[in-house]
Order: structure tokens, then C-alpha cells, then sequence
């Protein structure tokens, strides 16, 4: 679902663990960048779970689901650390996607376990959002 102003989106983000990691994955933040308009989520039914959109495995619980409207992100924490090794998806649900065409960035940042990790920046999710008839 790709077109401006479309409901019932899903915006998934996979990441990928090194085994060499060192430490599980306790907390993911996805921070939308400047864009001409900030995208609203339904933060109660963000969810998660082991492996791809297209190959989905076992739900991962989310003990804690926040969302921070001055910094328009939204914080992802996990029930239990996820291992090094491991492959797993976070899908977040729009409201309705942007009513302006373009391209939408959300930055990944990720945080090992304990409560002084060191985060690691992930790169950005890239979305792009077409008005009707497929142009930008």
C-alpha cells in the first residue's frame, strides 16, 4: 500500500543480529526524519516476531509499546532480549499513510540489554508514497 492518504498500511522493519553481537537486543526506536508531514500510528497493535514479512516465525512480546510525539518516535521494548543470531521483524500501523507524496524516512536505532547500553543507529527505512497514478 503504497498511495498517499491510503488506510490500513503496515510498515515493517527487519533486522538482521550479528552473532557477534555481544549482547541481546532488549529495545528498538524507529524515529520518523523531517518529512512535510508526521505520520500518526495506532500504538497499541505495533508487533513483532522472529524472521521476515514473508516468511513470518514465532511473535515476540513487547512489554512495553511508547510513543514520543516531541521526538516523533516510537520505542519498541521486548519482554524477553532478543539473541545474537537472530533475524526478526517489527511492523508498526499507520493511521493512514502521509497525505503528501514522497519519499518518508525512519531511522532504526537499537539498544542492547542493561541499563547502560550503548545504542547502535541501524540505518533508515525508506518509504515512498505515490499519489494516485503512481507519481511521487
Amino acid at each position: 500500500m503504497s498511495n498517499a492518504r491510503v488506510w490500513g498500511a503496515k510498515y515493517y522493519f527487519t533486522i538482521e543480529l550479528p552473532e557477534n553481537a555481544g549482547e541481546p537486543l532488549q529495545k528498538v526506536v524507529i524515529q520518523q526524519r523531517d518529512n512535510d508531514e508526521l505520520v500518526r500510528f495506532h500504538v497499541d497493535r505495533a508487533l513483532a516476531f522472529r524472521g521476515t514479512p514473508h516468511s513470518k516465525g514465532e511473535m515476540l512480546g513487547l512489554q512495553a509499546i511508547n510513543l514520543q510525539q516531541e521526538t516523533r518516535s516510537i520505542e519498541l521494548i521486548f519482554q524477553n532480549p532478543i539473541a545474537p543470531g537472530t533475524i526478526f521483524t517489527v511492523g508498526i500501523l499507520p493511521k493512514k499513510n502521509p497525505r503528501y507524496a514522497g519519499v518518508y524516512l525512519f531511522g532504526v536505532t537499537a539498544f542492547p540489554q542493561g541499563e547502560r547500553s550503548n545504542a547502535s543507529y541501524l540505518g533508515a527505512g525508506r518509504f515512498h508514497f505515490y499519489r494516485d497514478g503512481g507519481n511521487l
